[in-house]
């Protein structure tokens, strides 16, 4: 899991942090893995009130301000917060364009199944949801060759992919993240 690989590099930094499930479903499942790897604190939708973010947008924005709250009020150096598995629903847009995230998110990464799915999400965040696009970082899927998925995403536009295998390339975004 990308997530849990982050957090161990930037634990080895002595932050102390904070490890949010914000959208989508299986966040117990995912919080005791952020625990695992090193978080501090590990919440979840639970404990923004709803059981999963597939509310309404209101329901949503009302909620999810809870646990970053509570990360907030730990003294927590640094927040990870792990978005469901897919951009348009589970009120992923609706987090990602609350300018109470957005305004503080400085790097948001994105595992892609195949080439077309790395454009498409790099058109939807950048052109539709007005993301800054030197804030976004592709990583192709853990279960796909990396070296043949990064060569058909650069002849679709996408000109950086990160291998999440790759300890030293996942060591490079967290160093980028960091500003190191």
């Amino acid at each position: 899991m990308l997530v849990c690989k982050i957090l161990n590099h930037i634990k080895a930094r002595s932050l102390k942090l904070a490890a949010i499930k914000a959208t989508g479903t299986g966040g117990t499942m995912d919080s005791t893995e952020h625990g695992n790897a090193g978080a501090d604190i590990v919440l979840d939708e639970v404990h923004g009130g709803p059981i999963t973010t597939y509310a309404s947008p209101d329901t949503f924005r009302h909620r999810i301000v809870r646990p970053f709250r509570a990360a907030h009020d730990q003294n927590i150096n640094l927040i990870i917060a792990e978005l469901g598995g897919d951009l348009v629903s589970a009120n992923v847009p609706t987090f990602l364009t609350m300018g109470e995230f957005v305004d503080n998110l400085r790097i948001l990464m994105v595992i892609a199944n195949d080439p077309f799915s790395a454009a498409g999400a790099v058109h939807y965040l950048t052109d539709e949801l007005g993301f800054a696009g030197d804030r976004l970082r592709l990583f192709s899927s853990p279960f796909r060759n990396h070296r043949g998925m990064a060569l058909r995403m650069a002849a679709l536009g996408v000109e950086e992919t990160f291998d999440p295998n790759d300890d030293g390339q996942v060591q490079r975004v967290v160093e980028d993240f960091l500003g190191e």
